[in-house]
């Protein structure tokens, strides 16, 4: 199989893996002894055996239901159905964003040699792919060498994000920690189809760490940013925050 090929296929598999994972809110909402999920799991499989690593895979299949526990009541299995289904859904999109990203970066050496002083620059911001919500505030700054306010503008759009996908109407390190506090947690932060308090508890840190070393030295100009590739590495740390909010679920009390 020749490059383009190979690059068609990867990209079809991609196609079919979103059309899967926008199938998973319909699934959530059956009883959990339907009849429609392991059809659904078993083409999850098909895909990933064929077109995918084979660690992609594994993490998809051993993200399953329990079956430890010989004495469940409907609820239980209920809602261990519906949160192992919002973990898939969370693996499967990584894998999609995964492949997708190294698909842009296979034919990037093929393109035409960047020409002017800034083209480089914009060059790299569009390969990286950011989350949108991150390009509609920063691009435009970015590209007029405003570097610092697109680091803050970007850093905005994270927090209105979790402000609204929590519903608190805190800012800065006050949202952050109470929105991802690992005892009481708005949002939660699924692994592997069971919540961690150490995992929680390091994504708080990176959230609130976002907040008090990234996002509070630019809002109080203590800090002049000249560099455009630390900028790049800002935007993409943001980004990376954001698509990983995007797939997980506010906690149900």
């Amino acid at each position: 199989m020749d490059n383009t090929s190979r690059h068609t296929s990867k990209s079809k598999a991609i196609e079919l893996l979103k059309q899967l994972i926008d199938e998973v809110p319909y699934l959530r909402t059956l009883n959990y002894d339907n009849s429609e999920l392991k059809p659904w799991v078993d083409r999850v499989k098909n895909i990933l055996s064929l077109a995918f690593d084979d660690d992609d895979y594994q993490k998809f299949v051993h993200a399953k239901l329990r079956s430890d526990m010989l004495i469940m009541g409907d609820e239980i299995h209920q809602s261990n159905y519906e949160h192992n289904l919002a973990t898939r859904k969370t693996i499967l999109q990584s894998i999609a964003d995964k492949h997708e990203l190294l698909e842009t970066e296979i034919p990037l050496t093929s393109k035409v040699e960047p020409k002017g002083a800034d083209e480089p620059l914009l060059y790299l911001y569009d390969a990286i792919k950011l989350h949108p919500k991150i390009t509609n505030v920063s691009r435009e700054l970015f590209k007029d060498g405003h570097y610092a306010q697109a680091i803050f503008e970007a850093y905005k759009a994270v927090e209105n994000f979790v402000q609204d996908k929590s519903g608190e109407t805190l800012y800065g390190t006050n949202l952050m920690e109470k929105v991802f506090n690992e005892e009481n947690p708005i949002i939660k932060v699924p692994e592997a189809g069971h919540y961690h308090k150490d995992i929680q508890r390091g994504f708080r840190h990176l959230f609130v760490g976002a907040s008090q070393g990234i996002r509070n030295p630019k809002a109080h100009k203590e800090v002049i940013q000249k560099d455009p590739y630390i900028t790049l590495q800002y935007l993409a740390f943001f980004s990376f925050l954001l698509k990983r909010i995007d797939y997980w679920d506010t906690a149900v009390s």
